[in-house]
Parts: structure tokens; sequence; C-alpha cells
């Protein structure tokens, strides 16, 4: 049941995708719109994506929450000149809820994608490896290893396909997820602007200062669990 369900999203994401690659090379308004959305993002500036939301009119809350998919699924920039351009076009309270929204569903394609297309490759290479089904199982399942490939200072959509590939439980990714978008969210949110980049710095070195030792943690508790089956 299980494996007929992933075969029918893998014939759906690999339609969507082949249609943008047709779509994009026979049809020119495509290709002029991808273009458009491409530069939109590279530029790394919220007031240009503030002049295009309210290019659109009534329907620029399904365009925010369309252009956060776009940025979770395609283009893994950093996604807070989105939060700074919803704040600005739509308020505070509707600017934060459209991003939470967007950055939730993003995080759950992202490890959707991963978890239909590229997880049955990383089965057989455990295989390969000759990897116990226990610590596959163990890793997958375990609370602290969602903490972990959390709070890595990576790329958070990189960390959402990537969580889908390893096959982590979905629902334990989910709540990490939602908790970690929350929390950032309204932090930028509050903040309105960029922190420094000493800031961010910092922020860096601390959260990957608690990788390893979360990672740590995680590696102890796996030896003592594992020794006692």
């Amino acid at each position: 049941m299980e494996s007929t369900r992933r075969t029918k999203k893998s014939y759906i994401y690999l339609t969507i995708l082949l249609s943008a690659a047709v779509l994009y090379i026979a049809y020119e308004p495509f290709k002029a719109f991808s273009s458009e959305t491409v530069m939109l993002f590279t530029s790394k500036s919220s007031e240009s994506i503030i002049g295009y939301l309210n290019s659109y009119d009534i329907i620029r809350p399904a365009v925010s929450i369309a252009l956060m998919l776009l940025q979770a699924l395609i283009f893994p920039f950093k996604y807070e000149i989105m939060i700074f351009a919803n704040i600005k076009v739509f308020g505070e309270l509707i600017g934060l809820g459209l991003s939470l929204i967007g950055r939730i569903i993003g995080a759950y394609i992202c490890y959707d994608i991963g978890k239909t297309l590229l997880s049955n490759r990383i089965e057989l290479i455990i295989k390969k490896l000759n990897i116990s089904e226990i610590t596959t199982n163990y890793m997958r399942s375990s609370g602290l290893v969602h903490v972990f490939i959390r709070i890595l200072p990576l790329n958070f959509d990189l960390i959402s396909y990537v969580a889908g590939i390893i096959q982590l439980d979905s629902k334990k990714y989910m709540l990490n997820s939602i908790v970690w978008i929350i929390l950032t969210t309204v932090s930028y949110s509050i903040k309105k602007g960029y922190y420094s980049y000493s800031y961010e710095m910092r922020t860096t070195f601390i959260r990957l200062i608690l990788s390893i030792l979360v990672f740590v943690i995680i590696a102890k508790r796996y030896h003592k669990d594992i020794g006692r089956v």
C-alpha cells in the first residue's frame, strides 16, 4: 500500500517537473515568468518582492504563499526577505501568518519530495553497507536525531529534503520543523530587518556547538540502548 502510494506520488512529481521543463522550452511567457522569478529571489531585495506582491492586488496572499513554496523548493535562498515583504505588504499579524503557512507547507513538500523520489536509493546503499535495521529504525525515530538535524547550521529547506531522503519519522520531523519555523519567523517578524553579521555568525557558531553536543549524546545513547538488545 505504501509502495503504491509512493509510486503514484513519484509520477505526479516527475510529471510536474517534466511539464515545467517543456513549458520553459516551448512557451515563451512561462520562460519569461521563470526568469522574472529567478531575478526576484537572486536580487535578495525585499523591496522588489513588495512591488511584485502589490502588483497582484486581491490575490496577493495566494501569490505570497506560492512564492514561499517556490523559494523552498527551487531557490534555497534566505527566507527572511519573504518575511519582511509579507509584513510590509499585509501588516504584522497577517504577514506573520502567511509566512508561517508558506514555510510549513514548503517544509513538508520538500520532505515529501525527498522521501518519494530519493529514499529508495538510500535504502539500497544502506543494504549494501550492511547497516542493521535496528540501527536505521533507531536513528529515524529518535527524537534527538530530529533535533540534531534541525539545529544544524545549514539551509532550512535543504535539511527538509535530507530528512525525507533518510526517511526520518514524518510526525516528529514536522513537529520539530513547526517549532523551529515559529521561533525563527516570529524572531524576524519582531526584528523587521536582518540581524547584524556578527550576530548571525555567533548564532551559527552556537548552533554548530549545540549540533556537536547533541551528536555526542545521540552516539552515547545509541551504544547504551543497542547494547541492551
